[in-house]
């Protein structure tokens, strides 16, 4: 398992920032050490997701997937619904930041999938 971690959670690190500084180009001046801090955050969570899904075994391939659409629920539509709800002035880019992060959280997925495979991850049953 930690050889699994240490080919994914660098794979989705730069998959985040490559994203983001290509599609996103975000323009609020936010600070670095966040927007570092929140790759890696967003990294662990979505590789901890697919660790809890690959337990219960299965393709690989649809595990990654599923963990990277699992996760693009909360970063997508849901964030954009919770800042409707909570009063944020409407921004017509949310809904297409959403749809184009869509990519990344595929992307993402089948990154995890290959981490897995490369690493030799299998379920805890498989295993001597």
């Amino acid at each position: 398992m930690r050889r699994f971690y240490l080919w994914a959670l660098p794979l989705l690190i730069l998959a985040i920032a490559f994203f983001q500084s290509v599609v996103e180009n975000p323009t609020a001046q936010v600070p670095a050490t966040t927007v570092v801090g929140a790759w890696v955050l967003e990294a662990i969570a979505l590789t901890a997701l697919f660790a809890l899904l690959a337990e219960r075994g299965g393709n690989l391939l649809l595990t990654g997937l599923y963990a990277g659409w699992i996760g693009w629920l909360f970063r997508g539509p849901v964030a954009v619904l919770a800042a409707a709800a909570a009063g944020a002035p409407p921004r017509p880019l949310l809904w297409p930041l959403a749809q184009r992060s869509l990519l990344l959280y595929t992307i993402a997925g089948l990154l995890l999938a290959a981490a897995a495979w490369a690493s030799g991850l299998r379920k805890r049953s498989d295993q001597p």
